[in-house]
């Protein structure tokens, strides 16, 4: 049986222990929302920092993009 996940995780690529990770995939399948809430939760729990990088500033947008 083949389902298709629904919302991305970063499991996978945690496994990979990479000094650097580049994730690309569908739009709108939470991403953004995954990654920025593992990088909240290691800052919290390890003081740790993450970079969000986009190529250009029009790439941030939605509802509460201003706010990121």
């Amino acid at each position: 049986m083949n389902t298709k996940q629904t919302y991305y995780t970063p499991a996978n690529i945690d496994k990979k222990n990479a000094t650097y990770n580049i994730i690309f995939g569908e739009r709108s399948n939470g991403k953004t929302y995954a990654l920025l809430k593992k990088g909240i939760i290691n800052f919290i729990k390890n003081k740790k920092h993450m970079a969000y990088v986009r190529r250009w500033k029009e790439d941030i947008t939605g509802r509460r993009a201003s706010a990121l």
